[in-house]
């Protein structure tokens, strides 16, 4: 019963949803927008996060181009910093956005760099995998408890003299059994539900990861950057290069009152 109990619970703990994460300066009160806009020479960037699960970390960026000249954007520059608190402003252009972020950061590691394409192919492929043995050893284990519940049952039924106390342990075991078998039906709804969304995820990466591309003029790039998630973090510093120039997000893990 007790490894029974700790798959139930590493279950329910993977299939827990993830953070949301909000500007540094959000506030719902003033409808404050749940992305981040910011300029320069005539590039916008705009950030928003997405979600937080299946071990990465989502975002949606978008990059607008009026500077007169071809961008080149490419995903693998950009990176992040997280930690328990936030993190220094940047007082100028001159400022080394590494050399005052990093001391900070409590991410394992030098940098968090965005993911490619066929890394987060493995790895949701992987999670697939993941939820697909889960569903199947708690299905097993849902079925040999219920079969030992009965074995218990008809054991006790052949006892010549069949107490109060028998008949006690009966009941709690029919109550244990009736609650377990409850909650792992839900557990498992829940990581078919995962695998259902994840699959959905792979099938459309193609389509939705920002790729490196050359950008020309009067155009826009719009995609999800995927990121490794290394633990759940109050603060996010979200560093975009491009052609030069360092488009730095800082976003803080969401408040109750934030939704």
């Amino acid at each position: 019963m007790k490894t029974y109990t700790t798959l139930l619970l590493l279950l329910v703990g993977s299939t827990a949803f993830g953070q949301r994460l909000v500007p540094i300066n959000f506030s719902k009160a003033y409808q404050d927008p749940y992305y981040m806009v910011l300029e320069a020479d005539s590039i916008t960037a705009v950030l928003e996060h997405v979600e937080t699960e299946n071990r990465l970390v989502v975002f949606d960026l978008e990059i607008v181009n009026k500077s007169g000249l071809p961008l080149k954007v490419d995903p693998k520059l950009f990176h992040y910093y997280a930690g328990s608190s936030p993190f220094p402003e940047l007082t100028g252009e001159a400022d080394n956005v590494h050399q005052v972020s990093f001391p900070y950061s409590q991410v394992p590691g030098y940098l968090r760099k965005s993911l490619t394409k066929n890394v987060v192919e493995d790895h949701y492929e992987t999670q697939i995998k993941q939820q697909q043995t889960l569903a199947i050893i708690f299905g097993v284990l849902s079925v040999g408890m219920m079969v030992a519940d009965v074995a218990s049952d008809l054991r006790d039924s052949k006892k010549e003299f069949y107490t109060q106390k028998d008949w006690n342990k009966s009941q709690t075991r029919d109550v244990l059994t009736a609650t377990t078998l409850m909650t792992t039906d839900a557990v498992i709804r829940s990581s078919q539900e995962r695998n259902y969304y994840t699959r959905e995820d792979l099938h459309y990466l193609d389509q939705e990861i920002m790729q490196p591309m050359a950008l020309p003029d009067t155009s826009a790039l719009r995609g999800k950057v995927y990121f490794p998630k290394n633990g759940y973090y109050r603060y996010y510093r979200v560093v975009v290069p491009v052609e030069g120039y360092n488009f730095v997000f800082d976003f803080r893990k969401a408040r109750v009152s934030d939704y």
